[in-house]
């Protein structure tokens, strides 16, 4: 039985008429394994002036279904809300189908239009089934976990591992309860940066065929943190204020303070541009005493230092199109019109500085990096650098730990694990996930191991965040 939860509007006072779509499944109608589809149980109440219609999204297309239970593409694909109550299927049309062969071998999705006017005190509700056979006898239970506390929580990640053969499976799904609401059953994979008060979990298990079927769930964790945000991506730019010197350059030097680097990193990268040039009292035509649109010659226009003139009497109200380098403006008849602007400013193109060396900053746990970059040819008169800190994901596969004494032992991973990502083992085989535990802050991991056994691990990493103490930066000819 595939179904869909009970639809209805919130109440208004607004005296126009209320109308919407809905699609009611947070996952469409599976049809493809049904041998046939017997029709559609529905439960609904329309009012009287009211209205419910529907349409079926189909791999990107929109049907009606015919009398015969064929499927009717609708005229207007790029369907709205009127164009489906006018196209759609009525309810009394979907009541009497026996059958639906259209919807065998595919992915379904409802979608619904609901109609009220705005004096109507009574709202258009509806329940709709579809009804599905299948040769192959299947059968399944629903189970349903303790609820959890959310409160203060983020989940940041979730860890699944089921076993399902011979015509088993399962299925889990999650519900998270905020604002006095549980949500409808979502994926786990939606769970990541959820927040809300409680969390359960619904487990579907399917089998086929009794006594052979195997569904089952191993394990289920989820990984939660206290803090409200996560910085996310494996880079960051730190870039100094554009210099104009007003003369050239032809030698850069930037000396970073930072951190001791052990997975992170950062390279540095130098931008050279001319200095830019300036127009002023720059006539550029008359005024008409109506619109008018004139396009400037000059490349590279910095639009904030536009001033606009007529005679002597500043024009404030002006447009500068900065793609098509146009002014549109209007000015008293026979006066001229002067420009005062800069011009010439660069596209900045980031070359990479050549790293020097890396050296103990004062003996304080810091260090110090330098790099240097040289330009050939012309002098250059405005600079920038930058610094780009690379934060990388790497994997570490069976890293030696030591050797196992049957009793609590503290090993120190190479690298920061991700917690979800670690499997330890005791020589070949897995050590089960209660005999240890991990510290992600200090990369300790406590645990208890046979004796005379070789512990080792495996996991995913992520370098550790880079910080900039501070730098230096500094040019000459």
């Amino acid at each position: 039985m595939l179904t869909t939860n009970t639809i209805r509007y919130g109440t208004d006072t607004y005296a126009f008429n209320k109308s919407g779509l809905v699609f009611p499944n947070s996952t469409p109608w599976n049809c493809t394994t049904i041998n046939e589809s017997l029709g559609f149980i529905i439960t609904s109440n329309i009012p009287a002036d009211c209205d419910i219609r529907a349409g079926f999204l189909i791999a990107g297309t929109i049907y009606k279904i015919a009398v015969d239970g064929t499927l009717a593409a609708l005229t207007t694909q790029s369907y709205t809300t009127d164009s489906l109550l006018s196209e759609g299927n009525t309810i009394t049309e979907l009541t009497v189908l026996a059958t639906v062969p259209g919807f065998v071998g595919k992915t379904v999705t409802p979608v619904l239009a609901l109609l009220a006017p705005g004096e109507s005190t009574e709202l258009p509700t509806i329940k709709i089934s579809l009804r599905t056979k299948s040769n192959q006898d299947q059968y399944t239970k629903v189970e349903y976990s303790q609820e959890y506390n959310l409160s203060g929580y983020t989940i940041y990640n979730t860890n699944l591992s089921t076993t399902a053969s011979n015509g088993g499976s399962v299925v889990v799904e999650a519900s998270i309860y905020s604002s006095s609401t549980w949500s409808d059953y979502m994926p786990l994979s939606a769970l990541k940066e959820k927040t809300g008060d409680k969390v359960k979990i619904r487990f579907t298990y399917t089998a086929t065929t009794i006594g052979t079927s195997i569904a089952q769930v191993n394990h289920l964790y989820i990984y939660i943190r206290t803090n409200s945000s996560l910085t996310l991506g494996s880079s960051a730019d730190l870039i100094t204020k554009t210099q104009e010197f007003g003369t050239g350059m032809m030698y850069a030097r930037l000396l970073i303070k930072h951190e001791r680097f052990k997975d992170a990193g950062g390279k540095a990268y130098i931008s050279f541009t001319d200095i830019p040039l300036s127009r002023e009292n720059h006539q550029i035509g008359t005024g008409t005493g109506e619109s008018q649109t004139i396009t400037l010659t000059d490349p590279g226009i910095d639009f904030t230092s536009l001033q606009l003139y007529a005679n002597t009497a500043r024009i404030r109200d002006f447009d500068f199109n900065t793609t098509l380098n146009i002014i549109t403006f209007t000015a008293t008849v026979g006066t001229t019109i002067f420009a005062n602007y800069e011009y010439g400013f660069e596209k900045e193109t980031w070359q990479e500085m050549q790293k020097g060396t890396t050296q103990p900053y004062q003996g304080k746990g810091y260090d110090s990096t330098d790099f240097t970059f040289s330009i050939s040819g012309t002098e250059k008169g405005v600079s920038a650098m930058r610094m780009l800190l690379s934060k990388p994901d790497g994997s570490s596969t069976d890293e030696p730990l030591g050797t196992g004494t049957g009793r609590t032992q503290v090993f120190v991973l190479k690298h920061y694990a991700k917690e979800e990502t670690i499997i330890l083992k005791q020589g070949t085989q897995p050590i089960d996930n209660k005999n240890w535990s991990y510290d992600p802050t200090n990369k300790i991991v406590t645990v208890i191991a046979l004796k005379d056994t070789a512990v080792t691990a495996t996991y995913q990493w992520t370098a550790e965040t880079p910080k900039i103490l501070g730098y230096v930066a500094a040019w000459n000819q």
